[in-house]
């Protein structure tokens, strides 16, 4: 009953997000409001259970996007993809050392904050390492909300195109030929997360989910794309798990976090500007369209900014999904040093 509960409310805080035009409605919505409701003391709950086949559902998600937009790569992307890593490596580095010297994160806290991107698998790490995800989790929301938020008048200013409305309740036709597909990569997913398990990797069942979905899609084994209300759904479940982590959180620590995380994400977001208007000018490249790639926001609201401007959505999608991909292995190797 407690978890029916919980469900009802995220996904009236779903509802109201998109209601209300905030980006990324459907994992920031049940975020805001449970993690409301659980800081003024509500008893709620997420299932335990529920977890691992959660984070395999979004890798099977994510694999089936880099298999689809590595069909579309070109090799001028080479550059691009290997300055865009090289960024995210530093940024990183920068905005840690912001955290640890004036918000005074630990260091491995102060890491996770300040990657940018990929919050549902950092997400997956906090609750597999059973780590405070409280100040994590508002870094990571503040950065997303400033940057999806702030993209439509960016592009306004710089551009002088119109702010844009996207709807992003695309629902799609109950087609069997995904639900077959998906149904196959759940099977070759079993044993790679079970290998991978043994092996003691973190984020096990997301990671084993991603390769074998890679491994469906580029092998032509499975060949139907996963429809995006899938992926709306499994954003309202981790919004749901999200918000529930903030049970026992002061005010006072929000707007401490808050506070810190609005100056990293602005300190990140100069230095996005400056590499991509930097490399555009190098390569000979649209800016605005490096700038979008680059920007540490969610890969799916980036890639529907994109093609609301038709500013090269295949080359903004691709950037951003090599990103996710990179740093959910960088996760375990951050936790691992930071750990020494």
């Amino acid at each position: 009953m407690l978890f029916a509960k919980t469900l009802t409310l995220a996904l009236a805080g779903a509802a109201a997000a998109y209601a209300l035009n905030l980006p990324l409605p459907w994992l920031l919505g049940p975020m805001l409001l449970l993690t409301a409701l659980s800081m003024a003391g509500m008893r709620l709950r997420f299932a335990a259970q529920l977890r691992n086949p959660l984070f395999a559902l979004i890798g099977f998600y994510l694999g089936s996007s880099v298999a689809e937009q590595s069909a579309l790569f070109r090799v001028e992307w080479l550059y691009t993809a290997a300055l865009m890593l090289t960024f995210t490596l530093l940024a990183t580095g920068v905005c840690a050392w912001y955290f640890m010297r004036a918000a005074k994160y630990e260091r491995e806290h102060a890491l996770l904050a300040a990657l940018p991107g990929a919050l549902a698998y950092i997400v997956a790490h906090l609750i597999e390492r059973d780590l405070p995800a409280t100040k994590i989790i508002i870094a990571q929301s503040v950065r997303v909300l400033l940057v999806v938020g702030l993209a439509p008048f960016l592009y306004r200013h710089f551009v002088g195109g119109e702010p844009f409305e996207v709807n992003r309740f695309a629902w799609q036709p109950f087609e069997s030929g995904w639900l077959l597909d998906l149904a196959l990569i759940a099977a070759v997913s079993a044993p790679v997360v079970w290998l991978l398990q043994r092996l003691r990797v973190v984020n096990a069942w997301f990671l084993g989910g991603m390769l074998a979905s890679v491994l469906c899609y580029a092998t032509g084994a499975a060949s139907h794309t996963l429809p995006a209300w899938l992926l709306q759904v499994l954003l309202v479940f981790i919004g749901a798990m999200i918000g529930c982590r903030f049970a026992g959180a002061r005010i006072a620590d929000l707007l401490i976090h808050g506070g810190h995380s609005l100056a990293a994400a602005m300190l990140l977001l100069a230095l996005t500007a400056l590499t991509a208007w930097g490399g555009a000018a190098a390569l000979n490249l649209d800016p605005v369209a490096m700038f979008l790639a680059f920007a540490p926001g969610g890969v799916h609201e980036m890639a529907l900014i994109a093609f609301a401007y038709a500013i090269e959505p295949v080359f903004v999608t691709f950037h951003h999904v090599l990103r996710i991909f990179f740093i959910s292995w960088l996760i375990p190797i951050t936790a691992h040093h930071a750990g020494k």
